[in-house]
């Protein structure tokens, strides 16, 4: 409903401020919108009689602005047209005063012109209201409180984004799979149940025809570069990767929804095989690790992309980055540096996380927050080219020079 005119027969000043309003704007009304409207009435209207004059707002503006008389009573008329033209009662234009609930709305609709279009010329009155509140608040020592009245609304802290329902699935049940198969194997050849960090282990597995080898270009076997991650040829090789993809995977899929994070998973073991297929040419691979590297180096690009709503960002990095390094630091000593040759394939681990930086910038790109739209296009599109561009080099090199059995 509208708000009742002041009874003149009660002068009481705190009923004359009573909030009264359309339901469609009751939700733009809150306590520091109430707040600061009240605290501004009550400065304006110097004789408290529950309405602002056009003398009041001249006396106001002249002071503010340092003007004429004549002036500030133009300003005055002009501000109190783009008032009532927020308020309850913009039909009585003529109208030679302001009440308390047309000064509120006003008030309220000026901090949502400002935060949510302020270059929306339907705007205009409302963003004449907010300019001379701003300068008001000067005048009466509150600029403080108006700068963060006005200030644009702080976008959803990226946490909040965790949904528990629908559970996440894709990724555990992934996880599921590769333990079934690394039991299937365990069944035939016992010695995969050893730490498999030594070259020669769980040799069925190696034998398999879905492990990655390096002639599979070579005989056309292409289905080997992505079905290699579901086998694991140990122990520690199997608990350390699953543990990842769960660790790092299912918070992805909690925001981001289940297929986003499973196409970086699939691509970052391509990129792996891929990787392997250029700089480590005679080398047969196998194990998700390349992939739980695409999800780890997903996460750093997640949190360069939300990095203004991402609580502790820098703690994150961190310990992503350092996480990676160890890991290609033990993995470069155990291959060159130990006399008991490592199996370890730290090249699938690179190209896994560089795929996962880069294309992740642009896959798990979705949520809103505060960026620019060319800085958004300029980096996707570096994304994609360079994701583009090395899966069709690979692709050509493994057909041009592809290894003979």
């Amino acid at each position: 409903g509208r708000v009742g005119d002041r009874d003149d027969d009660h002068h009481d000043h705190d009923d004359d401020l009573k909030v009264r309003m359309s339901m469609q704007r009751l939700h733009t009304i809150t306590r520091s919108t109430l707040d600061l409207a009240k605290g501004m009435f009550e400065r304006i209207d110097r004789n408290q009689d529950g309405v602002i004059s056009k003398a009041e707002f001249a006396s106001v503006l002249g002071k503010i602005h340092d003007e004429s008389r004549r002036s500030a009573e133009k300003d005055a008329k002009k501000l109190m047209t783009a008032i009532h033209q927020q308020g309850l009662t913009h039909y009585r234009t003529c109208s030679e005063s302001i009440n308390f609930n047309d000064f509120l709305n006003a008030i309220a609709l000026s901090k949502i012109a400002a935060q949510e279009e302020p270059n929306n010329k339907n705007n205009a009155n409302a963003l004449e209201v907010k300019k001379f509140v701003e300068k008001a608040a000067w005048y009466y020592g509150i600029a403080g409180f108006v700068a963060k009245f006005y200030r644009p609304h702080k976008y959803e802290e990226y946490t909040k984004n965790y949904r528990c329902w629908p559970p996440p699935l894709v990724l555990p049940c992934v996880s599921i799979f590769i333990l079934v198969v690394y039991l299937y194997y365990l069944n035939q050849d016992p010695s995969c149940g050893s730490s498999g960090d030594t070259i020669g282990s769980c040799q069925v597995v190696y034998d398999s025809l879905w492990s990655y080898r390096y002639d599979a270009a070579y005989t056309n076997e292409w289905w080997r570069f992505v079905t290699y991650i579901f086998l694991h040829a140990g122990v520690t090789h199997l608990v350390s990767n699953l543990f990842l993809q769960i660790v790092i995977g299912v918070p992805l899929e909690m925001v981001h929804g289940p297929w986003r994070p499973f196409l970086l998973y699939i691509l970052g073991g391509i990129a792996g095989s891929t990787c392997v297929s250029v700089f480590d040419e005679r080398t047969n691979t196998v194990g998700a690790s390349a992939a739980c590297y695409a999800l780890m180096g997903a996460h750093v690009a997640n949190i360069f992309n939300y990095y203004s709503i991402m609580p502790f960002a820098w703690v994150r990095i961190i310990f992503f980055s350092f996480i990676f390094l160890v890991d290609v630091t033990v993995s470069l000593y155990n291959k060159y540096g130990n006399d008991n040759a490592s199996s370890t394939s730290y090249t699938s681990h690179i190209g896994g996380l560089l795929l996962g930086v880069v294309l992740g910038f642009v896959v798990l790109d979705e949520l809103d927050r505060q960026v620019s739209d060319t800085f958004k296009m300029v980096k996707n599109c570096i994304a994609i080219t360079l994701t583009f561009s090395w899966f069709t080099f690979a692709l050509i090199w493994n057909l041009v020079n592809p290894q003979p059995t």
